[in-house]
């Protein structure tokens, strides 16, 4: 079963600039910056801006700020983070729009990232800031990346994962990037998801946090429906980010 719908021409080119060679969403997430400061391994966003470049990565994640931290290419596309707040383990503060739409065309950006943290799906008003957002961006035929974060932390209930990702469809979402829910490897509930998935806009698998779990974590989310991915600590806070690369080409690339 396939039910997604025809995209505008716009975003539909636009978009293909996040498909790597082989076929798939390809990202690297370059953001974490402004939620969690100066961490290990991200001090100097344009060396990985031309990381990805070298590994044919088609695109990265930046803040507005960043954009000028790297060279004009034309090479690389980018997913121009739109929405975000500092981290802190004191309090949990609501993401907050980072530019205006005018920002974003300036930056001569690919696609308008927005990111919604599951709490932030209950606020009315920070709800209506996200659907605002997203609406003007698919008005003037930007695609637009829903990122989606968790933070408790926690595994994502099917139910909840399934309900996050009809709502961003509900509200005009081109990629989802969202966690993978807990799944007990049934055939039943493995295909339960496929079959969400099938009707959904494309959904990119986030690294997170750097994990020996990732591997799995990347097979399970292919076997599922997954359309690619946007990883960040798991390629920048590598020892070897060559490798990780080759992982993610060889999974995602065997199932074009």
């Amino acid at each position: 079963m396939h039910c997604q719908a025809t995209l505008p021409w716009g975003i539909s080119n636009r978009l293909e600039r996040f498909r790597s060679q082989a076929g798939f969403f390809f990202l690297l997430a370059l953001d974490h910056g402004l939620s969690l400061g100066p961490i290990e391994g991200l001090l100097d966003v344009g060396y990985w801006a031309n990381f990805a470049i070298s590994q044919e990565i088609p695109g990265v994640v930046l803040n507005p700020g960043m954009v000028s931290q790297i060279q004009p290419n034309g090479i690389l596309a980018i997913a121009l983070q739109t929405f975000g707040c500092p981290a802190s383990e004191h309090h949990a503060a609501p993401k907050v729009p980072l530019c205006r739409l005018g920002d974003f065309v300036r930056s001569s950006a690919d696609c308008l990232s927005v990111q919604i943290s599951l709490a932030d799906q209950y606020d009315s008003r920070i709800f209506a800031t996200f659907a605002q957002s997203i609406s003007d961006a698919i008005r003037l035929s930007i695609p637009v990346l829903c990122m989606i974060s968790n933070p408790t932390n926690g595994n994502l209930s099917v139910a909840e994962f399934c309900s996050t990702i009809r709502r961003c469809a509900e509200l005009g979402a081109t990629l989802i990037k969202v966690p993978m829910p807990h799944l007990d490897g049934t055939p039943a509930e493995i295909d339960h998801v496929r079959s969400i998935l099938s009707c959904s806009p494309p959904l990119l698998y986030p690294g997170g946090a750097h994990s020996s779990a990732f591997e799995s974590g990347l097979i399970q989310a292919r076997t599922v429906g997954y359309s690619g991915v946007c990883i960040g600590r798991q390629i920048f806070q590598s020892d070897d980010p060559p490798r990780i690369v080759s992982l993610i080409n060889r999974c995602f690339g065997s199932h074009k």
